[in-house]
């Protein structure tokens, strides 16, 4: 094993240990400031008003979530890491998150791209307390590659097969609102 495939393999085997699976995917000049949302579906399909209700509220965190976790991977800053993460990533998932922004910044590498993500399923429990969703995501992570700050080069790129994560999320109330509080392997399942 080379030195980069070591190094490379290092980073993918943190961000999967913060995330149980997760990927991202996108050109270096994605813009990270906007949600990377390719899709969801039928929201209303079969929901009531409540259920509705908590399905937004748990995409919209899902979302920022997301849109997060780019930004701290393109610009690795565990200092403000959590304060970032907080409106969005409750712990665990938060924790683990700003640890792989800590090796990210020690090994002098960043993740350049931004995910493209579809929502494809959900489970919806709005009678239960706390009120959770989970969110069935196909993720694409093609396009997503790490990068030597020192140099600005990719450090390996490899094309990525779609996958499937869930997403769990919770309503923690005023004044802390809907967090993700972990995201999980769909099983290897491919979508």
């Amino acid at each position: 094993m080379t030195r980069i495939s070591r190094r490379l393999t290092r980073l993918v085997v943190s961000w999967l240990g913060t995330l149980a699976v997760t990927g991202c995917g996108a050109s270096a000049a994605a813009d990270t400031s906007r949600p990377p949302v390719a899709g969801s579906p039928s929201a209303s399909a079969g929901l009531t008003a409540a259920q509705q209700s908590a399905y937004d509220a748990a995409l919209t965190a899902y979302t920022g979530y997301m849109r997060v976790r780019v930004q701290i991977a393109a610009k690795p800053n565990p200092d403000t890491a959590t304060a970032q993460l907080a409106p969005y990533v409750a712990d665990p998932l938060k924790v683990n998150l700003t640890s792989y922004v800590r090796t990210l910044k020690y090994y002098n590498e960043a993740v350049h791209g931004a995910p493209t993500f579809t929502v494809v399923g959900k489970d919806v429990h709005a009678d239960a307390t706390p009120m959770t969703v989970d969110l069935h995501v196909c993720v694409n992570p093609d396009g997503w590659y790490a990068v030597d700050l020192r140099t600005g080069k990719p450090i390996e790129s490899q094309h990525q097969p779609k996958y499937l994560t869930v997403a769990h999320i919770e309503d923690y109330g005023s004044p802390y609102g809907w967090l993700v509080v972990s995201v999980t392997s769909g099983g290897g399942t491919s979508c």
